[in-house]
């Protein structure tokens, strides 16, 4: 069979694994273009798929919209395709940082068993407050009435998603990043 750019082969199935990764090289080749018509305010957020990725794995081939799930400053964080955490659904994190027009990719939450998620929008995006770059955290629960923490720390010498010792109390039912 042929062989897609992404890594495997039409016809054959891949594992879950491969899939995400191949999902993941595949929003890092997406770019951003704001459209600003009311300075500073953002009019518009194109992302834009350079036309060098086609064909596109199967896996790939839902992964025609984003859905923002926080703002802070000059950030914008974005569920990218159907993904969201604790769902089937492939897909990642857009960050868009409006300072440097630039767009980075966060693979999902590293855990298959995130079905706890505390809603279908419940990253929060932060500038840190302690240096360059940005913080996003996902919140879950843990049971017992107690939710704990995931975070991505843009500025660490190799980004990765961890989670965070400790509980939290379980924010209200009807949570949304707002209240953060």
């Amino acid at each position: 069979g042929r062989q897609f750019r992404w890594g495997f082969y039409e016809g054959m199935l891949p594992t879950r694994k491969a899939m995400r990764e191949d999902v993941i090289r595949y929003l890092r080749t997406f770019k951003a273009r704001a459209v600003v018509d009311n300075p500073p305010e953002l009019s518009f957020l194109h992302i834009l798929v350079p036309p060098q990725s086609r064909p596109l794995p199967p896996t790939c081939m839902d992964l025609n919209s984003a859905r923002i799930s926080s703002t802070d400053k000059n950030l914008v964080a974005l569920y990218a395709g159907g993904y969201r955490p604790g769902s089937d659904l492939l897909g990642g994190y857009l960050i868009y940082d409006a300072s440097n027009d630039s767009l980075s990719v966060i693979p999902p939450l590293p855990s298959d068993d995130l079905r706890r998620v505390m809603g279908h929008q419940s990253a929060v995006i932060m500038c840190d407050p302690h240096g360059e770059g940005y913080l996003l955290a996902e919140l879950i629960k843990k049971g017992g009435g107690l939710a704990g923490v995931w975070l991505w720390k843009s500025s660490a010498p190799e980004p990765k998603w961890v989670s965070v010792p400790g509980s939290h109390p379980l924010p209200p039912s009807r949570f949304t990043v707002d209240s953060c």
